[in-house]
Protein backbone atom coordinates (compact mmCIF):
# COMPACT_ATOMS: atom_id res chain seq x y z
CA UNK A 1 0.00 0.00 0.00
CA UNK A 2 2.85 2.37 0.81
CA UNK A 3 4.39 1.74 -2.63
CA UNK A 4 1.06 2.44 -4.32
CA UNK A 5 0.59 5.65 -2.34
CA UNK A 6 4.10 6.80 -3.27
CA UNK A 7 3.44 6.04 -6.94
CA UNK A 8 0.20 8.01 -6.90
CA UNK A 9 2.00 11.01 -5.39
CA UNK A 10 5.02 10.90 -7.71
CA UNK A 11 3.80 9.66 -11.11
CA UNK A 12 1.17 12.35 -11.94
CA UNK A 13 3.60 15.25 -11.22
CA UNK A 14 6.32 13.50 -13.24
CA UNK A 15 3.96 13.21 -16.20
CA UNK A 16 2.98 16.86 -15.81
CA UNK A 17 6.58 18.11 -15.80
CA UNK A 18 7.53 15.92 -18.77
CA UNK A 19 4.57 17.33 -20.69
CA UNK A 20 5.59 20.90 -19.86
CA UNK A 21 9.20 20.14 -20.72
CA UNK A 22 7.97 19.23 -24.19
CA UNK A 23 5.73 22.31 -24.40
CA UNK A 24 8.31 24.87 -23.29
CA UNK A 25 11.38 23.28 -24.84
CA UNK A 26 13.32 23.74 -21.58
CA UNK A 27 15.85 21.04 -20.75
CA UNK A 28 15.79 20.61 -16.94
CA UNK A 29 19.05 20.27 -15.04
CA UNK A 30 19.98 17.20 -13.02
CA UNK A 31 18.64 18.69 -9.78
CA UNK A 32 15.08 19.09 -11.06
CA UNK A 33 13.55 16.79 -8.43
CA UNK A 34 15.45 18.52 -5.61
CA UNK A 35 14.44 21.96 -6.87
CA UNK A 36 10.81 20.92 -7.29
CA UNK A 37 10.54 19.59 -3.75
CA UNK A 38 12.66 22.31 -2.13
CA UNK A 39 10.91 25.28 -3.69
CA UNK A 40 7.55 23.58 -3.30
CA UNK A 41 8.41 23.31 0.40
CA UNK A 42 9.37 26.99 0.49
CA UNK A 43 5.98 27.94 -0.99
CA UNK A 44 4.15 25.67 1.43
CA UNK A 45 6.08 27.04 4.42
CA UNK A 46 5.18 30.60 3.42
CA UNK A 47 1.53 29.57 3.01
CA UNK A 48 1.50 27.92 6.43
CA UNK A 49 3.01 30.99 8.09
CA UNK A 50 0.41 33.28 6.53
CA UNK A 51 -2.27 30.72 7.37
CA UNK A 52 -1.31 30.81 11.02
CA UNK A 53 -1.65 34.59 10.97
CA UNK A 54 -5.18 34.33 9.54
CA UNK A 55 -6.31 31.60 11.97
CA UNK A 56 -7.90 34.05 14.47
CA UNK A 57 -10.09 35.45 11.69
CA UNK A 58 -11.23 31.99 10.64
CA UNK A 59 -12.29 31.13 14.18
CA UNK A 60 -14.70 34.07 14.17
CA UNK A 61 -16.44 33.03 10.96
CA UNK A 62 -19.22 30.50 10.46
CA UNK A 63 -21.37 29.15 7.66
CA UNK A 64 -21.09 30.48 4.12
CA UNK A 65 -18.71 33.27 5.13
CA UNK A 66 -16.29 30.74 6.57
CA UNK A 67 -16.43 28.59 3.42
CA UNK A 68 -15.81 31.56 1.13
CA UNK A 69 -12.93 32.95 3.20
CA UNK A 70 -11.41 29.48 3.52
CA UNK A 71 -11.56 28.88 -0.25
CA UNK A 72 -10.63 32.29 -1.62
CA UNK A 73 -8.45 33.78 1.14
CA UNK A 74 -6.86 30.99 3.19
CA UNK A 75 -6.38 28.73 0.16
CA UNK A 76 -6.50 31.14 -2.77
CA UNK A 77 -4.80 34.35 -1.68
CA UNK A 78 -2.41 32.77 0.81
CA UNK A 79 -1.19 29.85 -1.31
CA UNK A 80 -0.98 31.74 -4.60
CA UNK A 81 0.87 34.64 -2.97
CA UNK A 82 3.31 32.15 -1.47
CA UNK A 83 3.78 30.62 -4.92
CA UNK A 84 4.53 33.87 -6.72
CA UNK A 85 7.06 34.88 -4.06
CA UNK A 86 8.75 31.50 -4.43
CA UNK A 87 8.68 31.73 -8.23
CA UNK A 88 10.48 35.08 -8.04
CA UNK A 89 13.05 33.52 -5.72
CA UNK A 90 13.68 30.57 -8.05
CA UNK A 91 13.97 32.84 -11.10
CA UNK A 92 16.55 34.91 -9.22
CA UNK A 93 18.50 31.74 -8.40
CA UNK A 94 18.55 30.65 -12.05
CA UNK A 95 19.61 34.08 -13.28
CA UNK A 96 22.41 34.29 -10.73
CA UNK A 97 23.72 30.91 -11.84
CA UNK A 98 23.55 31.98 -15.48
CA UNK A 99 25.53 35.14 -14.66
CA UNK A 100 28.21 33.06 -12.93
CA UNK A 101 28.50 30.68 -15.88
CA UNK A 102 28.12 32.81 -19.04
CA UNK A 103 29.71 30.08 -21.18
CA UNK A 104 26.76 27.76 -20.58
CA UNK A 105 23.63 27.94 -22.79
CA UNK A 106 21.29 30.55 -21.36
CA UNK A 107 17.69 29.74 -20.59
CA UNK A 108 15.10 31.35 -22.84
CA UNK A 109 13.97 34.43 -20.91
CA UNK A 110 10.33 33.79 -21.81
CA UNK A 111 10.34 30.07 -21.03
CA UNK A 112 12.14 30.45 -17.68
CA UNK A 113 9.26 32.09 -15.73
CA UNK A 114 6.70 29.64 -17.16
CA UNK A 115 8.82 26.61 -16.34
CA UNK A 116 9.65 27.98 -12.91
CA UNK A 117 5.97 28.50 -12.16
CA UNK A 118 5.31 24.90 -13.18
CA UNK A 119 8.07 23.61 -10.90
CA UNK A 120 6.84 25.57 -7.89
CA UNK A 121 3.20 24.61 -8.49
CA UNK A 122 4.12 20.94 -8.91
CA UNK A 123 6.31 20.90 -5.81
CA UNK A 124 3.52 22.49 -3.80
CA UNK A 125 1.03 19.87 -5.01
CA UNK A 126 3.38 16.98 -4.17
CA UNK A 127 4.02 18.16 -0.63
CA UNK A 128 0.36 18.95 -0.05
CA UNK A 129 -0.52 15.40 -1.14
CA UNK A 130 1.77 14.05 1.58
CA UNK A 131 -0.72 15.46 4.08
CA UNK A 132 -3.29 13.00 2.70
CA UNK A 133 -1.22 9.86 3.22
CA UNK A 134 -3.22 7.23 5.02
CA UNK A 135 -6.55 8.28 3.53
CA UNK A 136 -6.38 5.63 0.82
CA UNK A 137 -5.20 5.40 -2.81
CA UNK A 138 -8.51 6.80 -4.05
CA UNK A 139 -7.93 10.14 -2.38
CA UNK A 140 -4.35 10.37 -3.67
CA UNK A 141 -5.45 9.45 -7.19
CA UNK A 142 -8.17 12.09 -7.08
CA UNK A 143 -5.63 14.69 -5.99
CA UNK A 144 -3.28 13.58 -8.75
CA UNK A 145 -5.87 14.26 -11.46
CA UNK A 146 -7.48 17.37 -9.94
CA UNK A 147 -5.36 19.19 -7.33
CA UNK A 148 -2.13 18.72 -9.27
CA UNK A 149 -3.48 20.27 -12.51
CA UNK A 150 -4.91 23.14 -10.46
CA UNK A 151 -1.60 23.93 -8.74
CA UNK A 152 0.29 23.40 -12.00
CA UNK A 153 -2.00 25.76 -13.90
CA UNK A 154 -1.93 28.54 -11.31
CA UNK A 155 1.86 28.22 -11.13
CA UNK A 156 2.15 28.56 -14.91
CA UNK A 157 -0.25 31.53 -14.94
CA UNK A 158 1.82 33.30 -12.29
CA UNK A 159 5.07 32.42 -14.03
CA UNK A 160 3.84 33.60 -17.43
CA UNK A 161 2.94 36.98 -15.94
CA UNK A 162 6.59 37.41 -14.93
CA UNK A 163 7.82 37.10 -18.51
CA UNK A 164 9.92 40.12 -19.61
CA UNK A 165 7.41 40.79 -22.41
CA UNK A 166 4.58 41.32 -19.91
CA UNK A 167 3.64 44.60 -18.25
CA UNK A 168 3.84 44.89 -14.47
CA UNK A 169 0.06 45.06 -14.24
CA UNK A 170 -0.04 41.51 -15.60
CA UNK A 171 1.27 40.23 -12.26
CA UNK A 172 -1.74 41.51 -10.33
CA UNK A 173 -4.12 40.23 -13.01
CA UNK A 174 -2.45 36.81 -12.98
CA UNK A 175 -2.55 36.63 -9.20
CA UNK A 176 -6.25 37.51 -9.24
CA UNK A 177 -6.98 34.83 -11.84
CA UNK A 178 -4.97 32.24 -9.89
CA UNK A 179 -6.79 33.10 -6.65
CA UNK A 180 -10.21 32.87 -8.31
CA UNK A 181 -9.40 29.53 -9.98
CA UNK A 182 -8.03 28.15 -6.72
CA UNK A 183 -11.02 29.37 -4.72
CA UNK A 184 -13.57 28.00 -7.18
CA UNK A 185 -11.73 24.68 -7.24
CA UNK A 186 -11.79 24.45 -3.45
CA UNK A 187 -15.49 25.27 -3.25
CA UNK A 188 -16.35 22.64 -5.85
CA UNK A 189 -14.32 19.79 -4.35
CA UNK A 190 -15.76 20.46 -0.91
CA UNK A 191 -19.33 20.32 -2.22
CA UNK A 192 -21.53 17.24 -2.45
CA UNK A 193 -22.48 15.57 -5.72
CA UNK A 194 -23.52 16.61 -8.31
CA UNK A 195 -21.79 19.98 -7.73
CA UNK A 196 -18.49 18.23 -7.03
CA UNK A 197 -18.54 16.78 -10.55
CA UNK A 198 -17.97 20.31 -11.79
CA UNK A 199 -14.30 19.78 -11.01
CA UNK A 200 -13.98 17.78 -14.24
CA UNK A 201 -14.72 20.62 -16.71
CA UNK A 202 -12.83 23.04 -14.45
CA UNK A 203 -9.67 20.94 -14.54
CA UNK A 204 -10.06 20.40 -18.28
CA UNK A 205 -10.27 24.16 -18.80
CA UNK A 206 -7.18 24.66 -16.64
CA UNK A 207 -5.17 22.15 -18.67
CA UNK A 208 -6.22 23.84 -21.91
CA UNK A 209 -5.13 27.21 -20.48
CA UNK A 210 -1.81 25.70 -19.40
CA UNK A 211 -1.28 24.23 -22.85
CA UNK A 212 -1.84 27.59 -24.50
CA UNK A 213 0.32 29.54 -22.06
CA UNK A 214 3.27 27.19 -22.43
CA UNK A 215 3.35 27.42 -26.21
CA UNK A 216 2.95 31.15 -26.75
CA UNK A 217 5.16 32.75 -29.42
CA UNK A 218 8.66 33.16 -28.06
CA UNK A 219 8.15 30.62 -25.29
CA UNK A 220 10.25 27.52 -25.59
CA UNK A 221 13.76 27.22 -26.94
CA UNK A 222 15.03 23.69 -27.65
CA UNK A 223 18.51 24.71 -26.55
CA UNK A 224 17.43 26.19 -23.24
CA UNK A 225 18.88 24.29 -20.31
CA UNK A 226 18.36 24.74 -16.61
CA UNK A 227 21.63 23.71 -15.06
CA UNK A 228 21.82 22.49 -11.45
Amino acid sequence: MAILDAALIIIPPAIGLLWLKHRTGVQPGSLLIVQTLFFGAVAMALALLIGVATAPLMRRLTGVARELVSAFVVAGVVEETAKIVTILLLIAVHRRRSARSPQKPSVDKHALPVWTGAVVGTGFAILESLLYLGRGPGVLLLRGVTALPMHLTTGVILGAALSPSRQRSSILIALTVAVVLHGVYDLIVRADAPVAYGVVPLVAAMLIATSRLTLRPGVGNPTSKLDP
